[in-house]
C-alpha cells in the first residue's frame, strides 16, 4: 500500500464487485428507518488468528458498523493441514480462487427464482426444484406449486402473472395492465414486499445489451429466437 496507494482502492472496488454477486447481504439486519452512508461502506482489513493451535493468519474483513464480509473460501480453509501457503496467497483467493458456494441468480424476476422461492409447495421443502422457461412450463404447475404471495394473489392470477415473466421485455405493459385493470385485489396485493421486489425487477431492470447498429428484427410471431427481444443499449 506504502508503495500503490491506489492498489487499496482497487481492492475494495473488486471486493465489493464479488460480493455483491455472490448473493450474500452486506449489511446486518437493522430497522427500515435506518440509513446507511457512504463512510459504513469502508472496508477494514485486519489479520487474525482463529485458534492458538492454528498458527496461520487469516485475513478478516468487515464493514457496516463491524458486520463480517465473508462470502468467498480462503485458499487456507480449503487447504490440507499439512499444507503450508502464505497470507498473501489466501489474499488472492479473494480475488481469483474459485469457490463452490453457489451464485444467486440476479434477476427477482425470473420466473423460475420466482416459484421455487414463493410456491407453498417449495417453501416448505415438499418438492425438487422445477424449471419455468416458457407458457408450458407454468401451465404444468399445480396450485400448490404456484406462487400467492400471502393468498394475495388467486391461483388463476397467479399463473397468468407467472407466464408474463417468461416473456422479456413485454412484459412491462402486460404487468401494468394486470395490476392496473382487472380484480381491484390484485392492485392492493402489492402492499406484499416480495410482489413489490419481483413487481420492481421485471419493469426497471435493464435486458441484455445489444449493439446500436443491431438490425435483426421481430418477423414472427410466436418468436422463434427469444434474443430478438433484448432491448437496444439497455
Amino acid at each position: 500500500m506504502e508503495v500503490l496507494p491506489e492498489f487499496e482502492y482497487f481492492r475494495d472496488i473488486v471486493f465489493h464487485f464479488k460480493h455483491s454477486v455472490s448473493g450474500k447481504a452486506q449489511t446486518p439486519e437493522v430497522p427500515d428507518s435506518h440509513t446507511w452512508l457512504p463512510s459504513d461502506a469502508t472496508l477494514h482489513w485486519t489479520i487474525v488468528r482463529k485458534d492458538k493451535d492454528d498458527p496461520k493468519n487469516y485475513y478478516n474483513v468487515v464493514a457496516f458498523q463491524s458486520h463480517p464480509q465473508e462470502f468467498v473460501e480462503r485458499i487456507a480453509q480449503m487447504e490440507k493441514a499439512k499444507e503450508k501457503k502464505s497470507a498473501f496467497a489466501g489474499f488472492l483467493a479473494l480475488f481469483s480462487g474459485k469457490t463452490k458456494i453457489e451464485r444467486s441468480r440476479l434477476s427477482a424476476a425470473d420466473p423460475t427464482t420466482v416459484v421455487n422461492s414463493c410456491g407453498d409447495k417449495f417453501q416448505q421443502k415438499r418438492s425438487k426444484p422445477v424449471s419455468v422457461m416458457t407458457e408450458d412450463d407454468v401451465l404444468h404447475l399445480d396450485n400448490k406449486e404456484l406462487p400467492t404471495f400471502g393468498n394475495v394473489l388467486s391461483p388463476s392470477d397467479s399463473e397468468k402473472f407467472i407466464q408474463f415473466l417468461t416473456v422479456p421485455y413485454i412484459r412491462i405493459p402486460l404487468i401494468l395492465d394486470f395490476f392496473a385493470n382487472g380484480d381491484p385485489t390484485r392492485l392492493s396485493a402489492l402492499k406484499t414486499k416480495s410482489l413489490q421486489i419481483i413487481v420492481d425487477a421485471a419493469l426497471f431492470e435493464p435486458g441484455k445489451w445489444k449493439p446500436s447498429d443491431f438490425t435483426d428484427f421481430v418477423n414472427e410471431v410466436p418468436i422463434i429466437d427469444i434474443d430478438r427481444l433484448e432491448a437496444l443499449l439497455a
